[in-house]
């Protein structure tokens, strides 16, 4: 049996496809609820099964409709990169949020000598 090889859109071609500018698409690989994509090199390529998949997972029936993409082994088949975006590194989560430093600057008003 041959084995065919899926076909690929570059960014601008899958946005076409998708309807969307391919800075919007841009946005949505970056917060990981866009479709998902391969990276050889610089050159971001995206499948034709997947941006079927990820576009299947967008339908909805009404307004009101939270679709199939609210359950979360949906959403790790359609995206799995998004679940990664939003938890934490083991890192994070020992050192916590980062603080502002304490004192004054210079450049700070209130820290000027008035005479």
């Amino acid at each position: 049996m041959k084995h065919e090889p899926s076909a690929v859109l570059r960014t601008d071609a899958a946005a076409a496809r998708l309807n969307l500018s391919p800075q919007r698409l841009a946005k949505m690989r970056l917060d990981g609820t866009g479709p998902a994509f391969c990276k050889v090199g610089r050159t971001v390529l995206y499948r034709l099964e997947d941006l079927d998949k990820w576009l299947a997972g967008c339908r909805r029936i009404s307004t009101s409709d939270p679709g199939p993409a609210g359950t979360k082994a949906i959403e790790e088949d359609i995206a799995p990169n998004r679940l990664a975006i939003f938890s934490p590194t083991a890192d994070q989560a020992i050192a916590g949020p980062r603080r502002k430093p304490r004192g004054r600057r210079a450049s700070d008003p209130s820290n000027r000598k008035t005479t």
